[in-house]
């Protein structure tokens, strides 16, 4: 995730409270506090997932299963510029 990037990026990749054995399962958690949990777990599952989210007549938590060595572009670079940080091209797609 987006923490994780800017450990490997910013702090020397010193990784803290950012890598786990196993994520938990949000859907199941969801499921059981009354809500409904989809979970995806492929690109092509995304849309299928929202249309049923919105359809539905109770919260929906959409687990999206994402390859957690996965970097997201355009960094944010931490306290950096205005509101939610100045973007900044570190690499990867442009």
């Amino acid at each position: 995730g987006i923490v994780r990037q800017w450990q490997d990026h910013f702090f020397g990749s010193r990784h803290a409270a950012t890598v786990y054995k196993k994520a938990p399962d949000f859907a199941k958690i969801a499921e059981a506090h009354g809500l409904q949990g989809l979970t995806v777990e492929r690109p092509g599952e995304l849309k299928e997932a929202f249309e049923a989210a919105r359809k539905a007549d109770t919260s929906v938590v959409v687990n999206v299963q994402v390859d957690p060595r996965a970097n997201m572009y355009p960094l944010f670079v931490p306290g950096g510029g205005k509101a939610f940080g100045e973007c900044r091209h570190l690499g990867g797609p442009a």
